[in-house]
């Protein structure tokens, strides 16, 4: 018998709501936890794409949607 991954024993709905309760906090927390570094990360990690400029881009799971409105400033 295998024991199964603690995400894959948890019901879907308790993870949702767990979810949810992160994320109203979650962008607040990301600037004051990295002293707004964030920002900069960000901000260097878009840069690598600007040879790609006008492409297309997909942003997987792009919570809060930081680094898709940063590849739009890249047109």
């Amino acid at each position: 018998m295998t024991k199964k991954n603690t995400l894959e024993a948890q019901d879907p709905r308790e993870i949702r709501a767990m979810f949810d309760a992160i994320a109203p906090r979650y962008d607040f927390l990301n600037r004051l936890l990295s002293f707004g570094l964030h920002r900069g990360w960000r901000r260097r990690a878009v840069s690598y794409l600007a040879e790609k400029r006008g492409g297309l881009m997909l942003d997987i799971a792009a919570g809060s949607g930081d680094v898709s409105f940063e590849l739009l400033s890249l047109d």
